[in-house]
């Protein structure tokens, strides 16, 4: 609506598999889809002409674009955790999701 009433127009952010690269809340709470009613409300709002497919709040791998660009209201902790578990699936050539390292130093540290 911001936008449409600045004459712009909203676009299709998502990757190739249709999951988001913006996420309104952390990567806990966005991998979890342990979202508010507020956020069901505002994502159920959206109009069908929007999103093709339309949008849906998935959890686990399907949460995230691999060139996800942001998450919001991100706590020190978390901060500190998601870099340290992309600096070592980057050391070892694979994603978050599947490097071994990166999920046992996550289960070790995440409070």
């Amino acid at each position: 609506r911001c936008l449409a009433a600045h004459g712009a127009r909203a676009g299709d952010t998502r990757d190739a598999r249709h999951r988001p690269r913006f996420h309104a809340y952390g990567v806990v709470r966005t991998a979890t889809a342990a979202v508010d009613d507020w956020y069901r409300r505002m994502h159920d709002a959206l109009p069908d002409t929007l999103f093709e497919p339309r949008a849906t709040i998935e959890r686990g791998s399907q949460c995230c674009a691999e060139e996800t660009v942001s998450f919001h209201y991100v706590e020190a902790a978390e901060q500190f955790a998601l870099h340290e578990a992309l600096r070592l699936s980057v050391d070892e050539s694979e994603s978050v999701a599947t490097s071994e390292r990166s999920l046992a130093w996550l289960d070790a540290r995440w409070p």
